[in-house]
């Protein structure tokens, strides 16, 4: 298991190193959190309006 995680280490360490890969995380961090959000504030408004 441990070369594994090694492996994944070096993986990791690489993509994080690589700004398309870093940019491409953020964007999709963000989508993420604006969906939530969207999500969230649909509710929100039902809870209200019923």
């Amino acid at each position: 298991m441990d070369m594994m995680t090694g492996k994944a280490e070096q993986k990791l360490a690489k993509l994080s190193s690589d700004p398309g890969t870093r940019r491409e995380y953020g964007l999709r961090e963000k989508a993420l959190l604006d969906e939530n959000s969207r999500l969230k504030d649909a509710v929100d408004t039902e809870s209200k309006v019923s």
